[in-house]
């Protein structure tokens, strides 16, 4: 999970209470959602079929090779999956657990560079891995990284910070320099800046979820 995971930021702000309590970690199918959400999109056919595919597949197989049913299920299953997008809330908090390698501490500026890229996206598949599976994956993609590549801290707790981590290794004895953080993003709708400029750059055919970090945590 690591390498899918190498990229995000930080942010210090604390946020209120009501947004911690209904903070969530997307699974697939709530993933499904949101990207459908702020897309502002219903499914398509072709959408639709693969999720009844993937996950009503007895219904599937009984009713796609006629048309008449197959309409009413695809109309039941639309419906479904409407519903569910209709559901999410735009205001809800989101996380997301990383690793993320930082640099030599700065002493005029007090505090940690960041290793981050801009444009890396978490990857979310189906839940139904094997080769048969035909929904698209989600992508979650941070759009403000730019903004938050800086982590401060004091050079006492920065000592303890570089110790602890000096002290993990990976498999060939290499320390890394890495530190575990959670990055907490809400999701953008398509009328949204970022949304657009990531929408217009974004070259595969999956779900997309385009974020902004309100705050990161370090873990270590």
């Amino acid at each position: 999970m690591k390498t899918l995971l190498g990229f995000m930021f930080l942010l210090s702000a604390s946020l209120a209470m009501a947004q911690q309590n209904q903070e969530q970690t997307l699974d697939y199918r709530h993933a499904l959602s949101v990207a459908l959400k702020t897309a502002n999109t219903v499914p398509d056919d072709s959408e639709t079929a693969a999720y009844v595919h993937d996950y009503y597949r007895s219904v599937y197989d009984q009713s796609k090779d006629n048309e008449f049913e197959w309409h009413d299920k695809l109309e039941q299953y639309r419906n479904e999956l409407t519903k569910a997008r209709d559901s999410v809330d735009l205001a809800t908090e989101y996380r997301i657990m990383a690793g993320v390698k930082f640099g030599e501490y700065d002493f005029e500026r007090g505090g940690f560079p960041l290793e981050l890229k801009p444009g890396q996206y978490y990857r979310l598949q189906p839940e139904k891995t094997d080769w048969t599976r035909k929904m698209k994956e989600v992508d979650i993609m941070l759009s403000n990284t730019g903004e938050v590549n800086f982590f401060k801290i004091d050079k006492d707790k920065a000592k303890e910070l570089v110790s602890r981590v000096n002290a993990l290794k990976d498999d060939l004895g290499n320390v890394t320099r890495e530190v575990r953080v959670v990055f907490h993003y809400k999701a953008v709708d398509s009328s949204d800046n970022a949304y657009q400029l990531i929408r217009s750059r974004y070259t595969t055919e999956n779900y997309l979820i385009v974020g902004k970090i309100d705050r990161v945590e370090i873990l270590n």
